[in-house]
């Protein structure tokens, strides 16, 4: 093999212009003669001086042959599989026609051939399982075909697919994506995508996926609304928030505020979510770091309400909003009575006066651990309150506070030990205004824990500090009762409990975003990147969500890192043999699933491997 330069010209423009070919030679009656097997176009990434580098490169991955140069630059070697890859997949050379997996059940038809057994190699061995699986739920679920109606050009389908997917399978930046998918994963071949998508491909990808986000987030909520229908019309709120790594400077929404991930150092970007008792996203909005809680749930419904205006019988019975305490302000419970929805959340505050409802009585019930739990409905003693309260007792959450408050109190005690013991060092904190401004660092620190010890500091006439002496002053720790506030009273305590309870879906939402995809920390500078990232983390959370939803349905309850694991078994590899007469044979398709990942395969009636992936080419001996 060899590179050729064609000179061309364009009579109408003027242009004169070149073109390289990859061409074989070969002797028809002691004449040589050229045959063009592939246009490889200007190589303009490829210096010249590298050409047949590049050719023998080629030429060696076709023929298994050991690699002759070594340090190979990375540009000869990333080309060098792209044009092999073209080779094989466009049949440029002799090959046998695509024959189908048995492991598929599909028509089989015999192809024996005589191969030489020392010779049989494995080699590009890439994942598959996961991304194949990932592929089959976006189908199922119509994602596929509805961003194919967003634009008509099939490679951006294909690579919005791709980010989604990628998130799924190796959640990381679009930089590692493109890495990972050129040098590990076989999700190009999955797609058919020949060339290897680069960082900026993925980059506008993902921003086009995030322009069209309401349409994608309000099909992909009625289809799962559909599929997976709770027995209530229930609507779960809560907020979160996504560290950055950098300064952020121009950006707009990273702010810094309260980090769930305790990133005081960080700079925030916040997502605020509803979801449906399944734990599938109806709607998410970001907004910025230092946002407070109780003020995006108002904002959130009103966008929700005139999306779902568009649904036919969404919201003939308008649904019950769970919360969790830090959204369920005086003023938002307000809103929602105003706009007719029923509410359940936990109250801010315990009741201090509240009598049990007529003919109510404590009633035990059992945790998934078979913890009891006494519940009880009550009432304010107070006439203005109309809500209905559970009154909720759990022994094992009276042993985590009592665990937690020793814990705490025995640091208050270390920290003022350590107030004390300065006051006897020769360049200790000895002044009465420094020493109090210490004592008060420590009571901002334990809040709880402070109000149970009385401190006396004893002060000589120069101001200094002499002694200091606390002791616990007989106040006990607060009681680890706590209240469920509902508006509807007609409700049971059993109901009352079972709906505060699917709280815990988008507490489980949240966990899988920032552990399982691996969402935080975010990299990029600009807003537009930053929320296209955290929107395409959301759409892999859907289909993940509704993989793990399937395979609930036949007892299979493993988290997505569990699932993720058995299916990096399954993988796509390439097997070359000599045959009888030299030639070599080359048969690429994907392993054999392992008795757990069959085992997924089959509890979500996903297809083991693509019969159209199985490619087997013969390259003559020369």
């Amino acid at each position: 093999m060899f590179i050729k330069k064609i000179d061309k010209s364009n009579p109408k423009k003027g242009k004169v212009y070149f073109t390289y070919r990859l061409c074989e030679s070969y002797r028809i009656d002691n004449k040589v003669r050229h045959r063009s097997i592939l246009n490889l176009g200007n190589l303009g990434d490829v210096p010249h001086k590298y050409h047949k580098l590049l050719c023998d490169r080629i030429e060696q991955k076709l023929k298994g042959e050991n690699l002759l140069f070594a340090n190979i630059p990375d540009v000869v070697e990333k080309n060098a599989e792209y044009y092999y890859r073209r080779i094989l997949g466009e049949k440029l050379l002799d090959t046998h026609p695509v024959t189908a997996i048995t492991s598929e059940k599909a028509e089989y038809t015999p192809d024996i051939q005589k191969v030489d057994v020392k010779s049989i190699e494995n080699e590009d061995s890439r994942t598959f399982g996961c991304e194949w699986i990932g592929k089959q739920m976006a189908d199922r679920c119509g994602l596929t075909n509805f961003l194919s109606h967003l634009t008509d050009k099939p490679r951006t389908v294909q690579l919005m697919l791709a980010e989604i997917i990628c998130r799924m399978a190796h959640p990381s930046s679009e930089a590692e994506s493109s890495r990972w998918m050129s040098g590990e994963s076989s999700l190009c071949e999955i797609f058919g995508l020949l060339k290897y998508p680069t960082h900026k491909e993925l980059y506008a990808a993902a921003r086009q996926l995030y322009a069209h986000k309401s349409e994608i987030e309000t099909f992909l909520f009625e289809h799962f609304n559909t599929k997976y229908p709770s027995k209530r019309q229930i609507r779960l709120f809560d907020l979160t928030n996504f560290y950055f790594e950098g300064r952020k400077e121009k950006s707009e929404k990273a702010q810094f505020g309260r980090s769930k991930e305790k990133r005081s150092d960080a700079k925030l970007i916040s997502l605020a979510m509803l979801t449906d008792a399944k734990g599938f996203c109806c709607k998410s909005k970001f907004y910025a770091g230092n946002i407070s809680e109780e003020s995006t749930l108002n904002e959130i419904l009103s966008e929700f309400e005139s999306t779902s205006e568009q649904q036919k019988g969404l919201f003939d019975t308008r649904p019950v909003v769970v919360m969790d305490a830090g959204i369920a302000t005086e003023a938002n419970l307000k809103m929602l009575k105003e706009k007719g929805y029923d509410y359940v959340c936990i109250s801010r505050s315990g009741l201090k006066n509240y009598v049990p409802v007529d003919s109510s009585e404590i009633i035990t019930i059992h945790d998934n651990r078979n913890n009891p739990i006494e519940i009880q409905k009550v009432k304010s003693s107070d006439e203005k309150q109309t809500d209905m309260f559970l009154c909720v007792r759990s022994s094992q959450k009276q042993l985590k506070q009592e665990s937690i408050n020793k814990k705490l109190t025995k640091r208050f005690e270390q920290y003022l030990e350590s107030i004390n013991s300065s006051l006897s060092k020769k360049n200790g904190v000895k002044k009465e205004d420094k020493v109090n401004r210490r004592i008060g660092r420590a009571i901002e620190k334990y809040p709880s824990i402070s109000k149970l010890f009385d401190i006396e500091l004893q002060v000589s006439e120069d101001k200094t500090v002499t002694s200091m002496t606390w002791k616990r002053n007989g106040k006990s720790t607060p009681d680890s009762l706590y209240f469920v506030r509902a508006s509807a009273n007609e409700l049971t305590e059993d109901i009352m409990w079972e709906i505060y309870n699917t709280v815990r879906e988008i507490e489980s939402t949240f966990r899988c975003l920032k552990t399982d995809l691996d969402i935080r920390p975010v990299f990029h500078q600009k807003d537009i990147n930053s929320e296209a990232h955290l929107f395409i983390g959301i759409l892999a959370y859907q289909l993940v969500h509704a993989i793990r939803e399937e395979l609930k349905s036949k007892d299979i309850h493993f988290d997505w890192r569990h699932i993720r694991n058995i299916m990096s078994s399954h993988t796509l590899v390439t097997t070359r043999m000599k045959l009888d007469n030299n030639d070599s044979l080359i048969i690429r398709q994907p392993s054999r699933a392992n008795q757990y990942a069959a085992q997924i395969y089959a509890a979500l009636n996903f297809k083991q491997s693509n019969p159209n992936m199985k490619k087997k080419s013969v390259v003559p001996h020369k």
